[in-house]
């Protein structure tokens, strides 16, 4: 019996791939028509610069925030009944609404982070300013791009694409920061200088920071039901891998949270802290792999102990040989955990999307066709031949009609 039914409601349909794009282009038009004229509203008829204060940057910016995070949770929502998501309506809800905010939470900042392009065309162009409608319509065009991508991002959130956005608002973040920082001597301390309160970059290098850590736990529950669904499969020996592997992602991403939380300046002590146990968590679940995630292929466990060796080479060049400075050290260190995660993810699409559940792949010994013709071979001998010599069946002859004697 349908749910959907006894409720005197239809029942939940998944949206088709056509009425994605309609409904996110519907939005995309909505979005760029009302910030064209709040940006319109905002420049109050003056030239617009590329960026800085009042700059069309910071205009597009604040504007894709918002819109992408109204955006991001409608996506959500209404993705829910698409095939693969079905385990949202299992989740308990606080799970669903972190999960639903945290999803959001980045592709704003994706959104609002992506704008620092515009630094580098003020720059270039020798900081030219924009006729004021020009501007506006700018302002209104990018936000309806951000709310577009947003959109069609959430309805296909895989675990590969997940991490792509964890990698993609990392690697923005830094660059937004190193285009924006004043202090061009940052990269003889450390990365943590880029979130420096006292620079106009640094409060969104550490909220960005903050949205990345909230996300990766996310990610690491979807990691969990994959683990979970190989076990089943019987391709993961240990059932408990599940749980440690999400805990210790889940881990890293709460400290990440705490390295945002706590900048360098002021709260070195726990900034160094965080930073220093989050490394430790990712490697103490690399150096535990063979046995915590026994059953993958060999390939991957060669993968994750070169990436080790890569680990401690890094460590000595920059303790005892003190070849690599600190800024150099922070990213090899992130390069080859980024990598290592991208591998694990990889081998556990491939082994998700080519290895068929035991429950599909049973004997079909003693199971009677139902079509019998379709139970023969293609190519089989059994034939049938009929005519005035009788009939035949396999090439033996087993019943022939007497010929008479007329012509």
């Amino acid at each position: 019996m349908d749910v959907g039914s006894t409720s005197g409601r239809a029942p939940a349909v998944p949206v088709s791939p056509v009425g994605v794009e309609t409904e996110a282009a519907v939005v995309a038009a909505a979005v760029t028509v009302v910030g064209t004229l709040a940006a319109a509203v905002f420049f109050d008829g003056s030239p617009a610069p590329l960026w800085g204060g009042n700059s069309i940057g910071a205009a597009t910016a604040a504007a894709a925030f918002g819109a992408g995070l109204v955006a991001g949770l409608m996506g959500y929502w209404r993705s829910r009944y698409q095939p693969g998501h079905d385990y949202r309506q299992m989740l308990p809800t606080w799970r669903l609404i972190l999960d639903g905010l945290s999803v959001a939470l980045v592709h704003a900042v994706i959104a609002a982070t992506a704008p620092v392009g515009y630094l580098l065309l003020q720059r270039s162009f020798g900081d030219p300013s924009i006729h004021p409608a020009a501007a506006a319509m700018i302002v209104g065009f990018g936000c309806g791009l951000a709310v577009y991508w947003t959109y069609t991002s959430v309805f296909a959130l895989t675990i590969g694409r997940l991490y792509g956005l964890f990698v993609v608002l990392v690697m923005l973040n830094v660059v937004a920061g190193m285009a924006s920082v004043q202090d061009h001597t940052w990269w003889q301390h450390n990365f943590s200088r880029l979130g420096d309160p006292s620079e106009r970059s640094g409060e969104l290098f550490n909220v960005t920071l903050v949205a990345a850590g909230i996300f990766l736990t996310t990610f690491a529950s979807h990691l969990q039901r994959e683990l979970q669904r190989l076990h089943e499969r019987h391709l993961l020996q240990h059932a408990w891998s599940a749980g440690l592997t999400f805990a210790s992602i889940t881990a890293s991403g709460v400290l990440l949270v705490g390295v945002g939380v706590f900048p360098s300046h002021g709260r070195g002590l726990l900034h160094i802290s965080c930073a220093v146990a989050m490394t430790i968590s990712f490697a103490s679940l690399m150096i535990l792999s063979p046995v915590v995630l026994a059953g993958l292929p060999v390939c991957f466990h060669v993968g994750t102990y070169g990436s080790l060796a890569a680990l401690i080479a890094c460590t000595v060049l920059v303790g005892p040989v003190r070849y690599l400075n600190l800024t150099a050290y922070e990213l090899c260190t992130s390069v080859i955990i980024f990598c290592w995660i991208a591998l694990l993810v990889r081998f556990l699409d491939a082994l998700g999307s080519t290895v068929t559940p035991p429950a599909a792949a049973g004997s079909t010994q003693g199971v009677r066709p139902a079509d019998p013709a379709a139970a023969r071979p293609a190519a089989s001998a059994d034939l049938t031949v009929t005519g005035r010599s009788g009939i035949l069946r396999g090439g033996a002859e087993f019943s022939r009609t007497p010929r008479s004697g007329r012509r």
